[in-house]
């Protein structure tokens, strides 16, 4: 417990200008609403529309700022890609297991710090701007998601190290990219072709007003399928942990 705590505290000492930073940067985030909205011309607004558009940049603004702790997972393994740690670790009886761990669950709290920044914020703007929405299931859906994504990743940077495994990080972005870019050129882009009924939908499902049916079964199977992963993915990476320090260069 007490090498647990040493090495959570090593991280932190490590990355807590970083962390401050990205957790000051979403609060911030989360506030642009207010900034933009307040500071532009609302004459003309009828009170629908300002209800409208202030609950659609909140949903746009709270979409992003979650991934902003998805960005900062590799320097939570960076920091101690040396081969002399990693030969240090592996020569103490059940280390190796407790660095894997640390990382794991520094990640975990990170994650969580972020959505508790990012409720308070929500619950801040929708005070202000007077809205209702239910961007906090849209938040809380990310952190599993985003738990889900690391799942899979944390593997790859323990094997590989950080800077192979963020090449591998750009496949899935490229190929959602060519996949929009194909959909461009070739689909069908009536679904487009009203576009205040795309946001007065996408306003409804936000607000509540709108069922989505797939969304329960969404918000019941995430978390179980994230935490279930998310510990595989911990024991997948204290069996990969000695092969990756093998690899590692002075």
């Amino acid at each position: 417990m007490r090498k647990m705590t040493g090495l959570l505290y090593k991280d932190w000492k490590l990355l807590r200008t970083t962390i401050i930073v990205l957790l000051t940067a979403s609060a911030v985030m989360g506030c642009m609403p207010l900034l933009v909205f307040f500071g532009g011309d609302t004459n003309g607004v009828t009170s629908d529309e300002f209800q409208m558009l202030g609950t659609l940049m909140m949903g746009l603004f709270f979409l992003i700022t979650p991934m902003f702790t998805f960005t900062i997972m590799p320097e939570i393994f960076k920091i101690d890609e040396k081969k002399e740690w990693g030969q240090f670790i592996l020569s103490s009886p059940d280390a190796a297991k407790a660095e894997i761990r640390t990382k794991y669950e520094f990640a975990l709290v990170l994650m969580i710090l972020n959505l508790i920044v990012n409720m308070i914020v929500l619950s801040f703007d929708m005070m202000v701007m007077d809205v209702a929405s239910s961007i906090s299931i849209i938040l809380v859906l990310e952190f599993y998601l985003i738990m889900l994504l690391n799942a899979f990743e944390f593997p790859y940077f323990t094997r590989f190290g950080t800077k192979k495994a963020n090449a591998i990080r750009v496949i899935p972005l490229l190929i959602i990219f060519i996949v929009f870019f194909v959909y461009l050129l070739f689909g069908d882009l009536s679904v487009f072709g009203d576009f205040d009924k795309v946001l007065e939908y996408i306003f409804d499902v936000m607000t509540g007003k709108r069922e989505m049916k797939v969304i329960p079964y969404i918000t019941a199977a995430m978390p179980i399928v994230a935490v279930v992963a998310y510990i595989l993915s911990y024991k997948l990476s204290c069996k990969l942990y000695r092969k990756g320090v093998e690899k590692l260069e002075n």
